[in-house]
């Protein structure tokens, strides 16, 4: 049985800090595997200095199978409908992932009709044995990429305090860099409510002063 495609394994491997099978040691993850019975997910092409191409393989890798459940965006041209986020080839190895969805938020509404949404689902990865929390955009505007991979952690301990701290360092990271703003409110509520989403913010917007 073969749980993800060569390359898909050699980059999962790359994230998550361990060593490649020896006969991945040398495979290009930046190119698809030409073996594969379908196109495997892999590096995007010309961002090899970019710090978030492997988090976004991953997260492909993580959500390919729910990509119309995520955030989307879309316009018009000349009477053409047109959408952000294109569809990719699904995993195609043995495993079948099954993100659970966490909650989404909105960040702004920068416009009418023109909002900044953010879901946050959690990944199970078998043979890696680790939980992966992925933050999904509608577009490529903030980030360079619709979907990246915030974070990960083992099987011990509590997913959900574990799931809290990786969003909430990623809140906290760009309150600190850019003074971001609290996000506007919920669109969608998971595996984690709205009171509990709220009180996450609170960790990061309104920490509890030390006496």
């Amino acid at each position: 049985m073969e749980l993800y495609y060569p390359v898909e394994q050699a980059l999962l491997a790359d994230y998550f800090g361990v060593p490649r099978p020896k006969p991945l040691r040398d495979l290009n993850i930046w190119a698809p595997d030409p073996k594969a019975a379908r196109k495997a997910i892999h590096l995007e092409e010309g961002a090899s200095s970019d710090e978030w191409a492997l988090p976004n393989a991953v997260a492909r890798i993580a959500l390919s199978r729910i990509q119309d459940r995520l955030p989307q965006w879309y316009t018009s041209r000349g009477g053409e409908v047109i959408a952000a986020r294109k569809e990719y080839a699904a995993t195609g190895g043995d495993v079948l992932l099954m993100p659970l969805h966490l909650f989404t938020i909105n960040w702004a509404d920068s416009a009418p009709g023109m909002s900044w949404p953010e879901a946050y689902h959690l990944t199970w990865f078998p043979e890696f044995d680790r939980y992966v929390v992925t933050a999904s955009a509608d577009s490529t505007d903030a980030w360079g990429y619709e979907d990246r991979a915030i974070g990960h952690f083992g099987q011990k301990g509590d997913r959900m305090r574990q799931a809290r701290e990786i969003i909430t360092a990623f809140w906290r990271m760009q309150f600190h860099q850019w003074e971001q703003a609290h996000w506007a409110y919920l669109l969608d509520t998971g595996a984690v409510d709205s009171e509990e989403a709220h009180a996450w913010a609170k960790d990061v917007w309104e920490p509890e002063e030390e006496d």
